[in-house]
């Protein structure tokens, strides 16, 4: 996947990623179901977390490690 152009911040224009994701929406079913709507997914909607900048968790939120 490849961003598009942005005057805001050209550093992050047309970079490609890798976002760990398939960007669905899956129907959960009634059971799961929480009945709120969520921009395009309706209340039995679920869209897959993107799993990018995970591995940078601890880095992100200033965690120190004990390693």
């Amino acid at each position: 996947m490849q961003t598009g152009p942005n005057d805001e911040f050209p550093e992050l224009a047309h970079q490609i990623i890798h976002p760990y994701t398939d960007l669905l929406l899956h129907d959960m079913g009634e059971g799961l179901a929480d009945k709120r709507p969520d921009f395009q997914a309706n209340g039995q909607e679920w869209r897959t977390q993107p799993l990018w900048g995970i591995g940078l968790i601890k880095e992100v939120n200033n965690i120190l490690s004990n390693a």
